[in-house]
């Protein structure tokens, strides 16, 4: 086959795909538009694959596709600051705490909310900051993701970004968490239920009420947590997201184990 009947070939499937609605559409679309050399046009689709592949929590699926999308930015030659590039950086953020990589998500993280800053990209810059958070969290670097979490909110905040809005409010819930401020943990968990329900996104509030569980948990409440991680895992379920619903097996295992402990001491 000639290479130009081979693009032809690849531009006629994506042309298939354009338009179906399924969450896997846009991984082959991107894939099918790349391979027929038109890199300009398969970053936005590859971008919308790796960000679905992290919401389902298919991590190396993520990995995997976030190649093709480097080799999508890179072939059409972007600038360091370009929105494009600043996606990337953020998406491989993402990948890399998710797969804890942890260090070098911190500095990915950086050079992404530097890079959406200086870029001017006002619609990134909040995201890439709780991303950013984020990371240093996950590093037990506690005391410079509080002020990038209180950026994010407030900046997600101004410009309506309900997603990041609630994103945020159930990173400040964990970051409270760890700090050992239960109450404001809590505070924090039901304001990102709200906002996560107000969108519809039902794993967005199985995590928020996984994290409400564990600060309630942390409360010496169990049979209240136990009710708020059930409906973390019901909406894990009802989702069909089997890292969440191991996740909140895991967490109600170990309250319920250091609850046994501490009543077998009481004895």
């Amino acid at each position: 086959m000639e290479r130009g009947d081979g693009a032809t070939l690849h531009r006629a499937a994506a042309a298939a795909l354009r338009n179906r609605p399924e969450r896997w559409a846009p991984a082959r679309l991107g894939r099918h538009i790349l391979a027929a050399g038109d890199a300009d046009r398969a970053v936005e689709p590859l971008d919308k694959a790796v960000g679905f592949a992290l919401y389902d929590g298919e991590v190396q699926h993520a990995e995997l596709l976030l190649t093709e999308l480097e080799a999508a930015v890179g072939a059409v030659d972007q600038a360091p600051l370009s929105r494009e590039s600043v996606r990337f950086l953020m998406l491989r953020a993402r990948v890399l705490r998710r797969t804890s990589r942890i260090d070098r998500s911190v500095e990915v993280a950086a050079a992404a909310a530097q890079a959406a800053r200086d870029g001017g990209h006002e619609d990134l810059l909040a995201r890439a900051l709780l991303d950013y958070a984020n990371c240093l969290t996950s590093a037990g670097d506690l005391r410079p993701a509080r002020p990038l979490l209180e950026e994010a909110l407030r900046r997600s905040d101004e410009r309506g970004e309900q997603a990041t809005v609630a994103a945020s409010w159930r990173h400040l819930a964990y970051l409270e968490l760890c700090e050992g401020r239960l109450k404001q943990s809590q505070d924090a968990a039901w304001q990102a239920i709200r906002g996560h329900s107000e969108m519809g996104d039902p794993v967005g509030v199985a995590n928020a009420y996984m994290m409400l569980g564990r600060a309630t948990s942390a409360l010496g409440q169990v049979e209240v947590a136990t009710a708020q991680l059930t409906q973390a895992q019901d909406a894990f379920t009802r989702s069909g997201a089997r890292w969440g619903i191991a996740t909140v097996a895991n967490t109600l295992g170990d309250m319920h184990r250091r609850q046994g402990e501490a009543d077998a001491e009481e004895e």
